[in-house]
């Protein structure tokens, strides 16, 4: 434990005895860091954030959502960072050195997407700004030919949208008149079928009416009839007889008459309700037509709900679709981000402190080999 204090002791002793070469080699180092820093050229770095932007995509038609990125961002810095690029920027702000160190100058954050942070280190501000411009620019410009192309298709799918649901309206109208037209064919159809129901009962009672002569016919024939067989031939005179056989034959002929008409009113009946079953048949073919055009309408009108419902997402993709754009402008700050002064003589003082105290103790070594050799000789001697 004293052993420990004494190396203690002897330490702070040779720190103290080496006081003035530590603290003159520390602060030699931090001058002479101090001194390169301040020759040293400046670099500033600047940033602007965009934010990429949106497009439809009609190959995403089966998702809800039809938007995409009009870029990766993988892909935004393979473009900023090709040698086109570089050789267009280094010629615009008129950097000395060769491509690959203004490409190393470049970086490209995501710091959430779409937002993208494009940062440039450069010695002079305004080359800064106008390479980040520049660069910003020629990212936008190109996106913009991009989301023109799907704003573009975006337009015409909303066309067709329209056209389809015009044609559909159209088509619509179309049987809506196509069906006031079977509609009033039914109506005349039906009227026609009352008519005939009309002549027909009208037929019946003509009918009752002949079978009622009829039947009085037939009650003169059997009274003549029979009259005549109780008549004496003897008694009576020949034209008397021819009378009444002129009678006999006329009540005959008109028996006959009116068999005949009414045979021809139950055939006229029969032809009349032959057209009734036609009538009622084109009724209900009618009727078969009027129920396809409300289903084909119905169908229609669902069609046109989902084109609706279509041109409403398509609108709101509309909106939402925008190009690429700054979201902050080409910022410089005002202080270099190299060197940095502070921190590099705080680390030439650490490291000339360490050195400085290397030093002392190797001198203080050296120093006690050396009186070890003087006692040494002088015992000797």
């Amino acid at each position: 434990m004293q052993e420990d204090e004494i190396e203690l002791i002897d330490y702070l002793r040779v720190i103290w005895k080496r006081r003035w070469l530590i603290m003159g080699g520390t602060f030699a180092c931090m001058l002479t860091a101090m001194l390169v820093s301040y020759k040293l050229p400046k670099v500033y770095q600047g940033s602007v954030i965009l934010e990429v932007g949106k497009i439809y995509s009609p190959t995403k038609a089966e998702q809800q959502e039809k938007f995409e990125l009009i870029e990766n961002l993988e892909g935004v810095e393979t473009i900023l960072k090709s040698n086109a690029i570089l050789h267009q920027l280094k010629e615009r702000i008129g950097y000395d050195s060769n491509v690959r160190a203004l490409r190393n100058s470049i970086e490209i954050n995501v710091k959430s997407n779409p937002l993208v942070i494009l940062s440039l280190r450069l010695q002079e501000p305004q080359a800064i700004i106008d390479g980040l411009r520049f660069l910003s620019d020629h990212i936008i410009n190109d996106h913009k030919k991009k989301h023109e192309i799907t704003q573009r298709m975006l337009e015409n799918d909303l066309l067709a949208i329209h056209e389809k649901m015009k044609k559909f309206a159209n088509k619509i109208r179309e049987n809506q008149n196509k069906q006031k037209q079977v509609l009033k064919k039914i109506k005349n159809t039906e009227a026609q079928i009352l008519i005939i129901m009309e002549q027909i009962e009208t037929d019946k009672t003509y009918q009752k009416t002949v079978e009622g002569q009829m039947q009085t016919a037939m009650v003169a024939i059997r009274e003549s009839r029979s009259g005549m067989a109780k008549l004496d031939l003897k008694k009576i005179s020949p034209l008397e007889i021819l009378f009444l056989q002129t009678t006999f034959q006329n009540n005959e002929i008109r028996l006959a008459s009116f068999q005949k008409q009414i045979n021809d009113v139950i055939l006229r009946m029969s032809e009349r309700q032959k057209g009734i079953i036609q009538y009622q048949k084109q009724v209900a073919d009618l009727n078969i037509q009027t129920s396809n055009i409300k289903v084909q309408n119905a169908d229609i009108e669902t069609s046109i709900e989902d084109l609706k419902k279509t041109r409403s997402k398509l609108e709101n993709l509309n909106s939402i679709s925008e190009n690429t754009k700054y979201r902050t402008a080409p910022i410089v700050p005002e202080r270099p981000i190299s060197p940095r002064k502070g921190l590099n003589t705080i680390i030439a003082g650490i490291i000339g402190l360490i050195t400085a105290l290397m030093l002392a103790f190797s001198l203080e070594y050296l120093d006690q080999v050396r009186l070890r050799e003087q006692t040494k000789r002088g015992e000797n001697g």
